[in-house]
């Protein structure tokens, strides 16, 4: 304790001496300034002294030479003396508001009260012997020695003259007062750096006599330290011997760690990758039903764009809820603690098979639930497809046995009519009758072709073909049932056109899809008949892609497809009719078909508007563009 207040005492005397330096020397700076605002205050006094005297030399010389005109009796020098009076009052009224004098230099305003007081009479009685000397100058009468103007004319300049000698006086008092101050501050100031100089010499001598005590003591610690070093720098050897051992020993530890740690990492990224490349959604969820992980698959198919999905609600990423699902499989196993199965849709219309697998902590409660969810819509899709397929297949084989057990009594209708028509004669009835007869039993006979062309067994082979041909056959299956729902077709199909290589049924199938969903898209618009319900059909050589080829242009005016559904229409299963109405096959099948064909399949459409599909396909051999049956 002795030791720390003395410390302290020296710490203190360290700061006490520079602290006494420093307020003297402050003291000093501000004496100096004092003596600084005393010499300018004596500066401006001579320049108020130097004023007053030549205010005093104007007067009298304007009275001398006055007198001396009106003693001559010339009034004109007399008017001449006015101006020195005038000089006197500007010289006045810059002693008071400040200004220049005769000379130039710059004159500050009176600050002193009881100079200003003084000062302020002399422009009073100047303007009052300036007008008695106006007077005397115009009426000599009045200018007579002993008149009154004359007497008051002498009391007036006697008065400044005083007025003048009065503050000459109180400006010398002034200069006297600040001599002796300035005197008496000086001699502080000396007496102050006398003692600035013996505080620092006293200052300097006790801190020099501390230092060389400190200097012993520190000799005397360092021996001390000394010895203590070397004892200590033996145990830290030892300590530092120790140390390295431990630090070999920790190292083999971490690089074990390292290596168990970058195996584990491996079999982590690679169960990850793993888990990634698995299309099923997989999702790790706590008992309040939060996103705890989920693979890259249900990032994907929750929102693409948010990244990870982990730390939102299940049923509000998947389901787009605010509450739990009904049957949540995942709430039912962290219930049961047993694996739970459900089938769920989601708006979009997709089926989904979830299995929630309940994750057990140590005391056998289910800590979290892990989702497998699988897509099967394209199952489901396909096995329905499949089935229709198959029944499409059996009615196709019911569809080719009526067709044949009507070939043939309408074959026989036809040969009986043409018989009756050859048989009657122009102009009867009856041949009218057989002629109607002939040509609807004709019209019959094509559907049926064209039933069994379509309804026969496929061929991958290609062949060539005529789109025109096949554009005929597809109408004839479908034109007559577009004429009940009051469809109006407008075809253009030049009847010289390129013959393509294709299989005619796969083409045919194209064409009845398209012109499927054109009828579709214009009940749907327009229930009944209507001027705009047309669905128009275009055929022209073009130039394609890949070169020459024939296009098949197919508009409707029906409802449209909304912009943007126009790049989802053709992927499977996508459709945008009812689901009895539609697979999401038809376009789908039909691009794959007319690519198979080396062609080439575009829609375009403007929602409530319009519908156009084109088809290019190319011509047999790079095409001449003529049709061989017109050669």
């Amino acid at each position: 304790m002795k030791r720390i207040v003395r410390r302290g005492r020296i710490t203190a005397f360290q700061y006490r001496v520079p602290a006494a330096v420093l307020v003297l020397g402050v003291l000093s700076t501000v004496i100096v300034f004092w003596i600084y605002r005393i010499g300018e205050r004596q500066r401006v006094n001579f320049l108020h002294v130097d004023a007053v005297t030549d205010l005093q030399v104007s007067t009298s010389t304007f009275h001398l030479r006055l007198e001396e005109a009106l003693a001559d009796g010339n009034g004109d020098a007399a008017a001449k003396t006015l101006p020195l009076l005038g000089d006197a009052v500007r010289l006045s009224r810059a002693l008071l508001d400040g200004g220049e004098t005769e000379k130039g230099t710059p004159l500050p305003p009176l600050v002193d009260s009881h100079f200003r007081r003084q000062a302020e009479a002399i422009p009073v009685l100047l303007a009052e012997l300036k007008e008695l000397a106006s007077r005397r100058i115009a009426d000599p009468k009045a200018a007579a020695i002993g008149s009154p103007v004359e007497r008051r004319f002498d009391a007036v300049f006697r008065n400044v003259q005083e007025t003048a000698r009065a503050l000459k006086i109180v400006a010398e008092r002034n200069q006297a007062n600040d001599y002796a101050r300035t005197r008496r501050l000086f001699l502080t100031v000396v007496l102050l750096w006398m003692s600035v100089g013996a505080t620092s010499t006293w200052g300097l001598l006790r801190l020099e006599s501390k230092r060389w005590r400190a200097v012993q003591a520190l000799e005397r610690a360092n021996e001390e330290m000394e010895q203590k070093v070397v004892t200590r720098t033996g145990e830290l050897a030892e300590a530092h011997r120790r140390l390295q051992e431990e630090i070999a020993e920790r190292r083999r530890t971490e690089d074990s760690l390292r290596k168990s740690e970058e195996g584990f990492r491996g079999l982590s990224l690679q169960l990850r990758t793993l888990l990634d490349t698995i299309p099923d959604r997989i999702t790790l969820v706590s008992p309040d039903l939060d996103v705890l992980w989920a693979n890259r698959g249900a990032g994907d198919l929750s929102r693409p764009e948010a990244g990870d999905p982990a730390g939102e609600r299940c049923y509000s990423l998947w389901h787009h809820r605010s509450s739990p699902c009904g049957e949540c499989p995942a709430a039912t196993a962290f219930v049961t603690g047993k694996a739970e199965t459900a089938r769920i849709s989601t708006p979009d219309g997709r089926k989904w098979d979830m299995r929630a697998i309940p994750i057990l902590r140590e005391d056998g409660t289910t800590g979290s639930v892990l989702e497998v969810t699988t897509d099967v819509t394209e199952k489901l899709n396909l096995q329905a497809e499949a089935m229709r397929a198959a029944h499409l297949a059996s009615l196709g084989e019911l569809s080719a046995g009526v067709a044949h057990e009507i070939n043939n009594p309408i074959n026989g209708i036809i040969n009986y009519a043409q018989i009756l028509y050859n048989r009657s004669d122009p102009g009867n009835g009856d041949r009218e009758i057989a002629e109607r007869i002939l040509k609807e039993g004709h019209r019959i006979a094509d559907i049926v072709s064209g039933l069994l062309s379509f309804a026969r067994v496929r061929k991958e082979e290609k062949e060539p073909a005529f789109l025109g041909d096949i554009l005929g056959e597809a109408l004839s299956l479908t034109q007559s049932q577009m004429g009940k729902e009051g469809i109006r077709v407008l075809t253009a199909v030049p009847s010289i056109l390129p013959e393509i290589v294709a299989n005619p049924q796969q083409v045919m199938q194209v064409f009845l899809n398209i012109i499927s969903n054109a009828r579709y898209a214009l009940n749907e618009r327009y229930l009944g008949p209507h001027e705009d319900k047309i669905l128009e059909i275009r055929a022209e050589p073009a130039e394609g892609d890949g070169g020459p080829c024939v296009r098949m242009i197919f508009r409707d005016r029906g409802t449209g497809i909304p912009a943007d559904l126009m790049d989802k229409v053709i992927a499977p299963f996508f459709t945008t009719k009812p689901g009895a109405k539609g697979t999401g096959l038809g376009l789908s099948i039909c691009a794959g078909i007319v690519s198979d064909h080396g062609g080439k399949l575009d829609l375009e459409s403007v929602e409530g508007e319009f519908t156009e599909v084109t088809v290019d396909l190319p011509v047999a051999g790079g095409g001449n563009g003529q049709d061989p049956r017109h050669r």
